[in-house]
């Protein structure tokens, strides 16, 4: 497995685990409303919700940075940015 891999791997394990603390928090909130306190109903939700979407990108940017990375790109746009502006002073 690739270092590249690795760390794509070990965010997205990251933010799952923060994700599912997440969910258990909110959880351990709405079992409160058998007991009659109060409850936060859709903020467990919205915060799964953006955990979700968190990972989703996360996952997209790793794939992006390693596609860039293992092909060039990177360093050929910095070439080319590098030379327009040398260029142009």
């Amino acid at each position: 497995m690739s270092a590249y891999q690795t760390l794509i791997n070990n965010s997205i394990k990251a933010i799952s685990d923060r994700a599912r603390q997440s969910i258990k928090r909110e959880d351990k909130y709405s079992r409160r409303e058998d007991s009659g306190q109060t409850t936060h109903e859709d903020s467990g939700q919205t915060t799964a919700e953006y955990a979700l979407v968190i990972i989703g990108a996360a996952a997209i940017a790793l794939l992006l940075l390693t596609w860039a990375t293992g092909t060039g790109t990177i360093s050929d746009l910095f070439d080319r940015v590098v030379g327009s502006v040398a260029n142009n002073v």
